[in-house]
């Protein structure tokens, strides 16, 4: 995931042609910003060096609770497993970085900026989960509303140079 967030963008403007909640995270305008204009943007060098990653959305049951985690979204949606290159990170997987049932450790983690993550909230077809640094916790808000977004990726170290600091 990157450090800081690459800009506010929203999750989703508007109904979708598609006919899939606002809040599914496949084919959302989120989603297709950051596999397609945002990832081409990157270098060669880069984008040779990140992987396709099978990724899947969950929704939370509670808003604001990291354990309330279900597999299925609004009205019983069922998610289906994409491959992408950059992607939102899951609350799961930023649970993996902070602690985030620690206000304090989730505030220092978002550096008082809000984040978008790909998962929705079950009881909202129109909101998706996302991080508040103003408390520190997770919420769910409209997708239509602009928050932070950092992109996931995974890297083949062996295609980049680098070096491990101790």
């Amino acid at each position: 995931m990157t450090a800081s967030s690459i800009g506010w963008k929203k999750f989703q403007s508007d109904t979708r042609s598609d006919g899939q909640n606002q809040s599914t995270y496949e084919g959302s305008e989120i989603d297709n910003y950051l596999e397609n204009d945002w990832y081409n943007s990157l270098s060669s060098t880069m984008k040779a060096a990140i992987q396709t990653t099978s990724i899947k959305q969950a929704s939370y049951a509670t808003g604001n609770d990291p354990d309330s985690k279900q597999e299925t979204g609004c009205e019983g949606q069922v998610y289906n497993t994409i491959d992408r290159h950059a992607f939102l990170p899951s609350v799961s997987e930023i649970g993996k970085v902070v602690d985030l049932k620690n206000p304090d450790k989730v505030k220092a983690f978002l550096n008082d900026d809000y984040l978008w993550t790909r998962d929705s909230f079950q009881g909202s077809a129109i909101r998706a989960e996302y991080l508040n640094s103003s408390y520190g916790g997770l919420n769910h808000g409209a997708v239509s509303n602009t928050f932070g977004v950092r992109p996931a990726f995974v890297i083949d170290l062996s295609q980049v140079n680098h070096s491990v600091v101790k």
